[in-house]
């Protein structure tokens, strides 16, 4: 028979990609050194789980991701902080 064989016990992979992914987030997070790092590391996590998603959930997702976006970024250019 094809096919990988999991140990008897052992928790399906689809019931443990969200520890994973989170795990992965941690790490990446951690290994960032820069505020776009952090972005990065945060737009990879989201994207990747997005692919899981039925079709509906990823669209409220990416609505929802695309509005904060926009937002923190209107919010930082219009700071008096931003350099030139």
């Amino acid at each position: 028979m094809a096919g990988h064989r999991r140990r008897t016990g052992r928790p399906l992979r689809s019931q443990t990609r969200a520890e994973h992914r989170r795990a992965a987030l941690a790490d990446a997070l951690a290994a960032a050194q820069t505020p776009a790092a952090r972005i990065a590391a945060a737009a990879a996590h989201l994207r990747g789980v997005v692919v899981h998603a039925s079709p509906s959930t990823a669209g409220t997702a990416a609505d929802r991701a695309v509005r904060a976006l926009t937002e923190i970024a209107d919010d930082v250019l219009t700071s008096k902080e931003v350099r030139s």
